[in-house]
């Protein structure tokens, strides 16, 4: 539905920058057409005369910023001084190609504020300035940006003026301040008796679906429930089996054990998942009818939001310290079970390599919190060695 334009405004000097006051809000807009699209920004002013110096200089960012992003080669675009979305073009192709979708998506956030600005131009303030306008602005799940979100956007920032320095367009690295305090937030898993309540409640959804014969709903509550069971029987990230596809797997006839190629943040590895997760692959594939279409990826949908109504239903959403728990969660109690599994002396090595990352990733968020478990007997046998008399 179009909007009523309350006020037109002309840029005497910029006859392609139009300011606009809209129906429907207070401050003004700077509005242009570049690049083959509508780009527009609200000025955050009341004043008509403010409003047409912000615009300008809008408008001469958005500028810098389209030929920053011509057709030529990024190296060749390099300037004596060039911008941030230069240098991160240049930056971008000495990455692997399995890293590029992530800092591809860490840019399309910051993008809009730094890629007009000189490597030279950066400061402390430039980076308080950029804060400041993060915040203003929600993410994608109507969310305010968190400290840890913008420590890791300040992180590209940084790599992209690292590569600035080995070019021989920065003499020095300027200081890089904190957002502020980040909050711990451990990712909260399930232990083996809220993950059997987990599946309980699911089967039980699936059948109160089937009952009313929403053939849509159960369809979808299968898939949700068959890719619970494999992310915590593969130990996978979300993406990494949102990406895996049939023809990736490799189940053995006798035990049905797998063996999958999965591709994610941190490239492609092979993995080994015991025969539970084997036979979930076998009976979507027969799904498929006798001649599936083994390229296509074993799960199509994301079930964001239907395993956040299933948390809820189960009233497990959030953990004892209020941490709330998403998909996410899963990889955490699967590889939580692989711990509690090899106790006292669990082999987080082999752990490490099957789920992608690292020992002291392992230890740091997983087996240093599992103590307790891990060690229960040793822990109670040394109390009853020492305090035993004495509790008599």
């Amino acid at each position: 539905m179009a909007r009523t334009i309350l006020e037109h405004l002309k840029h005497e000097k910029y006859p392609r920058l139009k300011i606009q006051l809209r129906a429907r809000s207070r401050y003004y807009q700077a509005v242009t057409f570049i690049d083959g699209r509508k780009a527009q920004q609200s000025l955050k002013t009341t004043d008509p005369v403010t409003a047409l110096k912000l615009g300008e200089t809008w408008y001469k960012r958005v500028l810098r910023a389209s030929v920053a992003e011509a057709s030529r080669h990024p190296i060749d675009r390099l300037a004596t001084d060039p911008t941030i979305g230069e240098v991160f073009a240049a930056f971008r192709l000495t990455l692997p190609k399995p890293k590029r979708p992530y800092v591809d998506t860490k840019w399309g956030a910051v993008g809009p504020f730094w890629r007009a600005i000189l490597v030279t131009a950066v400061t402390p303030q430039l980076f308080r300035q950029f804060y400041k306008e993060r915040r203003r602005h929600k993410t994608q799940y109507g969310a305010v940006p968190t400290n840890g979100t913008l420590a890791k956007d300040a992180i590209l920032i940084r790599q992209v003026l690292n590569h600035a320095i080995e070019e021989g367009h920065l003499q020095q690295l300027p200081l890089i301040p904190k957002p502020g305090k980040i909050v711990a937030n451990p990712r909260p898993w399930l232990t083996p008796d809220e993950w059997q309540h987990l599946v309980t409640m699911a089967e039980t959804r699936l059948a109160q679906a089937a009952e009313r014969r929403q053939e849509r709903v159960v369809e979808q509550r299968i898939d949700l429930l068959a890719f619970m069971q494999l992310m915590v029987a593969t130990m996978c990230r979300v993406g990494e089996l949102q990406n895996l596809r049939y023809c990736d797997c490799q189940i053995d006839p006798k035990t049905t054990i797998l063996t999958a190629q999965v591709t994610g943040k941190r490239g492609t590895r092979t993995i080994k998942a015991p025969a539970s997760a084997g036979r979930i692959v076998l009976q979507r594939q027969k799904g498929l009818g006798n001649k599936p279409d083994l390229m296509q990826r074993i799960f199509i949908v994301h079930h964001r939001e239907g395993f956040k109504e299933l948390l809820k239903a189960a009233k497990l959403y959030r953990d004892n310290q209020g941490f709330s728990r998403n998909l996410k969660s899963l990889r955490a109690t699967a590889i939580s079970f692989r711990i509690l599994e090899g106790r006292p002396t669990p082999n987080l090595l082999a752990i490490a390599r099957n789920a992608g990352t690292s020992v002291s990733m392992i230890d740091q968020f997983y087996a240093r919190r599992m103590a307790a478990e891990l060690f229960t007997d040793a822990l109670t046998s040394s109390l009853n060695a020492v305090v035993g008399d004495s509790l008599d």
